[in-house]
């Protein structure tokens, strides 16, 4: 494409011009919520299943305390209305509910001047056409 930044041409722009349309936090947003699909359905005594739901104890250092992964995937959740870390390990379980969440695009509130609850209107109607469909 041969744009520099020099050329102080926006990102959306560049995106638009190339045909994009997922931003680069969304495709990561979508592998981590796909990743932990993937880990809840192994077997409980896989090893990357146990770091999962395992709790580390002891001291934690001074100052601000590390993002575990955890908190990751519980921000990753909200946009798609999934309520609770409880509420994405229960749905994870089925392969094919959880992929129907993930080809949701994750809605923002301002997102296309739709709010947060219309946008949840629109994801359960589509969500149960994609289940009378199969």
């Amino acid at each position: 494409m041969g744009v520099t930044r020099l050329d102080k041409i926006r990102n959306i722009i560049i995106r638009e011009s190339l045909g994009l349309k997922e931003t680069i936090i969304d495709r990561v947003t979508t592998k981590r919520l796909k990743y932990f699909g993937h880990v809840n359905r192994m077997q409980p005594s896989r090893y990357p299943n146990i770091l999962l739901t395992s709790n580390i104890h002891g001291d934690r250092p001074c100052g601000r305390p590390a993002k575990k992964w955890t908190d990751c995937v519980k921000a990753d959740c909200a946009p798609r209305n999934l309520r609770s870390l409880a509420e994405a390990t229960s749905l994870s379980r089925d392969r094919r509910i959880w992929q129907a969440i993930l080809k949701q695009k994750p809605y923002t509130h301002s997102q296309n001047g739709v709010d947060g609850l219309g946008q949840e209107r629109l994801f359960w109607a589509g969500f149960k056409v994609y289940l009378a469909t199969v």
